[in-house]
């Protein structure tokens, strides 16, 4: 996946808060699971994903709706919060997948 930058969390965040609450880290980790798809995809074929775009979030939230909100009130705050939550949770599962992949590699 691309990297994550400042710009993608603020539209993720905004991107999340039309979401209940309990729906955001869940709808997170769908959209990294489609960035990086997106992105093996781009480096595998040479050309954009045709529904899951070029690897970044940007793309995957570009046509969502986004709500145009004050920024650290405390529902921006909240979404802030779920978004960097998702993200942690999913470095981690993929750092322990590709851990796992190594560890199994090795033994074969």
């Amino acid at each position: 996946m691309r990297p994550i930058l400042p710009p993608d969390i603020d539209l993720l965040t905004r991107a999340m808060l039309p979401l209940p609450a309990a729906a955001r880290p869940d709808a997170v980790q769908v959209i990294l699971d489609r960035a990086e798809l997106a992105d093996r995809f781009r480096k595998r074929l040479g050309r954009v994903h045709p529904e899951h775009g070029d690897g970044s979030i940007l793309w995957l939230v570009a046509g969502s709706e986004r709500v145009s909100h004050v920024f650290c009130d405390s529902v921006y705050c909240e979404a802030l919060e779920a978004v960097a939550g998702a993200i942690r949770e999913w470095r981690q599962r993929r750092a322990t997948l590709s851990r796992d992949r190594f560890r199994t590699h090795q033994q074969a």
